[in-house]
């Protein structure tokens, strides 16, 4: 379980970067999200090392992969594995399909 642990904390990191981020762009109009794809690549990396991770990041992932648009495609395996892999993250991937059909790039939804 050390794995997953540190694999959490990973994504918590990032995903708290990509909130703090977010924010700066509500408040100030400052974009700074190509600045932290190492952020999104954390997050991808550490995606699958267990089932926390898995929630988690079927949560995170559909937010912010149109800010990311090289690592979308990453981002969308990640999502359909999940979606083939259990009925528990079958209905959270379908959610995240339906924002990432919203949100992303044309090359990402034909892919989808």
């Amino acid at each position: 379980m050390a794995d997953e642990s540190a694999a959490l904390d990973a994504l918590y990191k990032g995903a708290n970067a990509l909130v703090d981020v977010q924010a700066k762009l509500s408040k100030d109009g400052v974009d700074e999200y190509a600045e932290h794809a190492a952020d999104f690549k954390a997050i991808l990396d550490n995606a699958k090392a267990g089932p926390k991770c898995k929630q988690l990041s079927l949560q995170i992932l559909p937010k912010y992969m149109s800010r990311f648009p090289d690592l979308a495609d990453a981002g969308l395996d990640i999502l359909i594995d999940l979606f083939e892999e259990n009925e528990q993250f079958r209905m959270k991937a379908i959610e995240g399909f339906k924002v990432v059909a919203t949100s992303a790039t044309g090359a990402v939804i034909i892919k989808l």
